[in-house]
C-alpha cells in the first residue's frame, strides 16, 4: 500500500485551510480529500471535513472559503468537468452545488 499526500493553504481572516489530498493504492485509487482549518493566533488545528470516495480522474481539488461557506471544486478528466461542493465553515451539511454534467442539483450529501 502506498500513500501519496498533497497539501493546500488558504488564509481566511485568522483561519488557515488546509486541503490534504489522500490517495491510497491498492487495488484501484481510494481517495479522500481533508480539510483542516488551522487557528493562526492559538496555532489550533481541526479536521473540518472529509471527503471520501473520489475518482482516480479528479486530480485537481480546490477550494474557496466565505465568512459562511467552504466551496470544493473537483476538476475532472483533466479539468474537462468540473462538479462544486459546498459546505458549512465547521463542515456540517455537505451539499452537491454543481454535477459533473454543470447542472446545478442542490442536493444534500452524506457526511
Amino acid at each position: 500500500m502506498a500513500a501519496i499526500g498533497m497539501t493546500l493553504l488558504l488564509v481566511i481572516k485568522r483561519y488557515i485551510y488546509r486541503i490534504l489530498k489522500i490517495i491510497l493504492r491498492i487495488i484501484g485509487n481510494i481517495e479522500n480529500c481533508k480539510i483542516y482549518e488551522i487557528d493562526t493566533e492559538t496555532g489550533i488545528s481541526k479536521e473540518v471535513y472529509t471527503m471520501k470516495g473520489l475518482s482516480a480522474d479528479e486530480r485537481m481539488i480546490e477550494i474557496f472559503v466565505t465568512d459562511n461557506y467552504i466551496f470544493i471544486y473537483r476538476y475532472i478528466d483533466n479539468y474537462g468537468k468540473l462538479c462544486i461542493t459546498r459546505v458549512n465553515r465547521d463542515g456540517r451539511n455537505p451539499v452537491l452545488v454543481m454535477d459533473e454534467n454543470g447542472e446545478v442539483v442542490m442536493q444534500a450529501l452524506e457526511k
